[in-house]
C-alpha cells in the first residue's frame, strides 16, 4: 500500500506543475501580490522537499489507506475542475486580471473554489503521512528530534498555503464584484458583475458544500 501512496503523492507533485504551468498560466498584465506568489512557490517547495523521506518510508495500511483515498480525492477534484475550465481559462492565483465569465457548472456548481480545495486535499494528505512518520521513529530509534522540526516546518508551510489560498480567493471575488486589481483601464462588464451576484446566492460556500 505503501508504493500507491508514494504514486499519488508524485501525481498530486505533477499536478501542481501543470496546473502553474500549463493550466492556470501567468497573464501577461502581471501578478497583483507578487510577494504572495513567490511565498506560495516557497510553501511548495519547503513541503515537498521535507516530506520526501516520509514518503520514502514504510506506511502501515492503517494510514496508508485513508492517505491514498484522500489524494485520489483530490485529484479527481482537480481533474473534474481542470476538465470544467480549459487551459488558460483562468489565471495563476494573484493573477491581475478582469474577469470576463463565470463558470458555474462542474464542482463549481458545489463551491466557488473547487481547485483550491483539490490542493488543500493533497496538503493533508502529506501532512498525515509526514506526522505518523515522526511519531513512529519517535517510538523506534528516536529520529524524533530531526522528525520535530520537519514536522513543524511542513505543518507552517501547509498553514500558509492555505492562507495564500484564502487570499487569492477574495482576491478573485473582488475582481469580480468590486473592479479592484483588475488590469488597469478595464473594468468587469454589468452583466458579468450581475451573472456572478447570482453565482454567489446560488453558491453560498467557498470550500464545503452546506459548511463553508
Amino acid at each position: 500500500m505503501s508504493s500507491y501512496v508514494r504514486v499519488l503523492f508524485v501525481a498530486f507533485f505533477l499536478e501542481q506543475s501543470y496546473a502553474v504551468m500549463i493550466h492556470f498560466p501567468r497573464p501577461l498584465s502581471g501578478l497583483v501580490y507578487w510577494n504572495y506568489y513567490q511565498l506560495l512557490k516557497a510553501c511548495v517547495t519547503t513541503t515537498i522537499s521535507l516530506s520526501l523521506t516520509p514518503m520514502l518510508a514504510p506506511t502501515p495500511f492503517y494510514i496508508a489507506l485513508p492517505v491514498s483515498l484522500i489524494f485520489s480525492a483530490s485529484l479527481a477534484l482537480f481533474a473534474w475542475a481542470a476538465v470544467t475550465t480549459r487551459p488558460g481559462k483562468f489565471a495563476v492565483i494573484f493573477g491581475r486580471v478582469t474577469p470576463t465569465h463565470v463558470v458555474s457548472t462542474g464542482p463549481f456548481a458545489y463551491v466557488r473554489h473547487p481547485t483550491y480545495v483539490s490542493y488543500a486535499l493533497g496538503w493533508i494528505a502529506t501532512v498525515i503521512v509526514v506526522l505518523h512518520d515522526s511519531f513512529e521513529a519517535s517510538l523506534g530509534d528516536m529520529r524524533w528530534i530531526p522528525g520535530l522540526p520537519r514536522s513543524i516546518g511542513v505543518l507552517a508551510a501547509v498553514s500558509a498555503l492555505f492562507w495564500t489560498y484564502y487570499r487569492g480567493a477574495l482576491l478573485e471575488e473582488s475582481q469580480f464584484l468590486k473592479n479592484k486589481d483588475n488590469v488597469q483601464g478595464q473594468k468587469v462588464r454589468d452583466d458579468i458583475h450581475i451573472e456572478y451576484l447570482a453565482y454567489m446566492r446560488c453558491v453560498p460556500c467557498r470550500w464545503l458544500p452546506g459548511v463553508a
